[in-house]
């Protein structure tokens, strides 16, 4: 009976958790990869700066083998066509090839091809009490790209030496699980929780990044990236409930709505929130996370709730 009384109010909890205040969405300059328009593939593109050439990396130029093509835009094929991306938004999206640290970055501070100094149009800072998610569509080649390749997906930071600082980062697998074909875009997310004045990215510009991380083994294939979104609401005071020594485990469940995002959190003094597990999208059922309590004879439990752009 304690278990049951137990589990009831962890759901009440979490039902309660999360109401969503003041949704905002944050543009992100090019974030559709439609500038410039190409007529089939450009290396040189708007908003969006290039991770530098490094060192192991041997340019060819007889051959146009050169660090600036590892990444760029290029047209959707026709819809009869056998590699027409279904779900792109525009006509363009975005190449990254899966080399090691092959990336693009966006910010306050970055450049373009055309642009030699900042123009600021990325202008968004992490405010106190905003929780903040970014989405983008991602396409693995599975015909091209080998099982186990990876991508970071990454909000960040600047810190005072002007390094880039991930904050969060979703990590992509090519998986001919979650990439099929190579014509549909899935959608990968990353939560910054709400904004605390003492975090050193409050007040900061945001900044975005997307990083292949594959191994040398591994290298070979493209990722295709679209549909860069970015969206931020209020945080809510949270309702903790200490857990007792019930048992060794501890069951959170959380009734879960379709179109929202759900984050399990947990903590030992209600200062200090640690995720559990990854960001679960709503079914419109209940969701299900057990917490070990052997280590923790008191614990405290929140959802951080966010709607899917």
């Amino acid at each position: 009976m304690r278990m049951f009384r137990l589990a009831s109010t962890i759901a009440l909890l979490c039902a309660a958790d999360g109401r969503l205040l003041a949704d905002a969405t944050i543009p992100v300059p090019n974030g559709s990869f439609e500038s410039p328009s190409t007529i089939f593939v450009a290396t040189d593109f708007d908003s969006w700066q290039k991770t530098p050439k490094p060192l192991w990396f041997e340019e060819d130029p007889s051959d146009n083998y050169l660090w600036k093509n590892e990444v760029g835009v290029f047209l959707n094929t026709g819809p009869s066509s056998s590699d027409h991306l279904e779900n792109i938004d525009g006509r363009q999206a975005s190449y990254l090839f899966s080399i090691p640290e092959c990336g693009m970055f966006q910010d306050y501070d970055t450049v373009d091809f055309n642009d030699p100094a900042p123009t600021h149009a990325f202008d968004a800072v992490y405010e106190v009490g905003r929780i903040y998610l970014l989405t983008v569509g991602v396409c693995g080649h599975a015909s091209s790209m080998p099982e186990g390749a990876t991508m970071d997906i990454s909000l960040y930071y600047r810190d005072a030496a002007g390094n880039r600082v991930p904050i969060h980062t979703a990590k992509v697998t090519q998986t001919y699980q979650i990439f099929p074909n190579h014509t549909h875009f899935v959608d990968f997310h990353v939560l910054v929780p709400a904004v605390k004045p003492t975090d050193p990215w409050a007040g900061k510009h945001i900044g975005i990044q997307f990083l292949s991380t594959v191994d040398e083994d591994l290298e070979g294939g493209y990722w295709d990236l679209d549909n860069v979104r970015l969206s931020s609401v209020d945080a809510v005071p949270v309702f903790p409930l200490i857990v007792g020594n019930v048992t060794d485990h501890a069951r959170v469940t959380c009734q879960s709505l379709p179109g929202f995002l759900y984050q399990f959190q947990s903590s030992n003094n209600l200062v200090d929130w640690q995720d559990e597990g990854p960001l679960v999208p709503g079914t419109g059922g209940p969701l299900i996370r057990d917490f070990l309590l052997t280590d923790h004879p008191r614990r405290f439990f929140r959802t951080i709730i966010t709607a899917i752009p």
